[in-house]
């Protein structure tokens, strides 16, 4: 992908550097998000649930500006059409 520059950076990459509990299946995991080569400080708010099988499942969004890590947001058509500056991931993992 040219906006993420993936032959340069090859890699998303979060650091944990701590979590706070937030109540009984919700976290604040603190950390650092690098992107592009461009690190920043992040708080992820992730639940956790444990699934019948005994595997953990553990879901979370982020929102944040491209402009923070170096990425100018993609303009088509000589700019008529424009992504936000600002966009969210959702993430699910699995644990075992």
């Amino acid at each position: 992908m040219e906006v993420l520059r993936v032959s340069e950076f090859p890699s998303v990459r979060f650091e944990s550097t701590s979590v706070e509990r937030e109540g009984t299946d919700r976290f604040l995991v603190h950390g650092n998000l690098t992107i592009r080569g461009r690190t920043q400080p992040a708080i992820i708010p992730v639940a956790l649930k444990r699934l019948p099988d005994g595997t953990y499942q553990a879901a979370g969004q982020y929102k944040f500006k491209q402009t923070t890590f170096g990425i100018k947001p993609i303009q088509l058509a000589g700019g008529t059409v424009k992504v936000k500056d600002e966009l969210q991931i959702e993430f699910e993992l699995f644990l075992r």
